[in-house]
């Protein structure tokens, strides 16, 4: 079966890129973003959140004095490309649309350079002609006249309900830390949407729940599994030893609020020259599992 490929209407995102073979479907949107806004196997629901009501949102002063006074960011839900170390600047508003290309298989979504801050965030994604799994390379480019450094961060916004699970680093490093975890202000140790063990982290989505929790790990065996509605969503990725990472060498990062689960990895911290480009690479997979238990998914990672 040929992939069927077709711009389409979803939602409230406007135009979107529908791509899908006969296991898995996904949608990019092409009027703002890019988000992966839907990424499922078929029959089944949407692993990602879609925040229809734009609940989450940037627009105070310290923003707009930067993008102008009618400017506002807003997450849309769905898989996005960001830059950290996190702050202003990373918070830019991509609400313009995406020019897309198509060669075979392999389709690279174009977004308009960032104005102020030089940066330009392309997202190519190579669709799996047969089974549920894709190839998300996030490619950064210095447009600026100066110098910078930063890491390229992958955040895939997945929907309520779900529960997010890592392995911890298990590298013999003799005298020195072999596990380094990042928590933020408020994050509280006790909450029970946090796990761990001597082998593994777990964060669990709560639609009840009244402040958000984050953490950031080394996570060196660069794979993540979310579980819900009945599906693994796995994403890999490469943890290179012996280079900076942000946020306290965190190379995975997970958050969550009452409405989604935040599952994001990390480049290294780079210098780009001007002109230069980096990119950092996902590998995706949808699995069918029923099973919530830790014993028996953690198979999956």
């Amino acid at each position: 079966m040929a992939l069927i490929v077709r711009e389409e209407s979803y939602e409230n995102y406007g135009r979107v890129l529908y791509i899908a073979n006969e296991k898995q479907e996904m949608r990019v949107t092409l009027d703002l973003g890019p988000r992966v806004i839907s990424y499922n196997l078929i029959g089944y629901k949407n692993m990602f959140c879609t925040d229809l009501i734009r609940q989450s949102n940037m627009k105070d002063k310290q923003f707009t004095d930067i993008y102008g006074k009618d400017k506002v960011w807003y997450l849309y839900g769905g898989h996005r490309f960001w830059i950290s170390p996190e702050d202003y600047y990373t918070y830019y508003p991509d609400n313009d649309p995406v020019k897309y290309t198509q060669n075979g298989n392999v389709f690279l979504f174009t977004p308009p350079v960032q104005q102020v801050t030089g940066w330009l965030c392309e997202i190519e994604i190579t669709f799996d002609e047969t089974e549920a799994k894709a190839k998300v390379r996030h490619i950064l480019t210095n447009k600026s006249e100066n110098e910078k450094k930063a890491s390229i961060w992958a955040l895939s916004v997945t929907a309520e309900g779900g529960r997010a699970i890592l392995a911890q680093a298990d590298n013999k490093a003799g005298w020195t830390p072999n596990r380094y975890v990042s928590f933020w202000d408020y994050s509280n140790l006790a909450d029970k949407r946090f796990y761990a063990d001597d082998k593994y982290f777990a964060l669990k989505q709560e639609i009840e729940a009244k402040v958000p929790f984050k953490f950031g790990v080394n996570n060196i065996g660069g794979s993540i599994i979310t579980i819900n509605n009945g599906c693994i969503f796995k994403k890999t990725y490469d943890h290179i030893l012996g280079v900076e990472y942000p946020d306290g060498c965190s190379s995975t990062e997970l958050y969550t609020c009452h409405f989604m689960l935040e599952v994001e990895t990390l480049s290294p911290l780079y210098a780009f020259a001007p002109g230069e480009r980096r990119e950092h690479t996902e590998n995706w997979s949808l699995i069918p599992e029923k099973s919530t238990n830790l014993d028996e998914v953690v198979k999956f990672l």
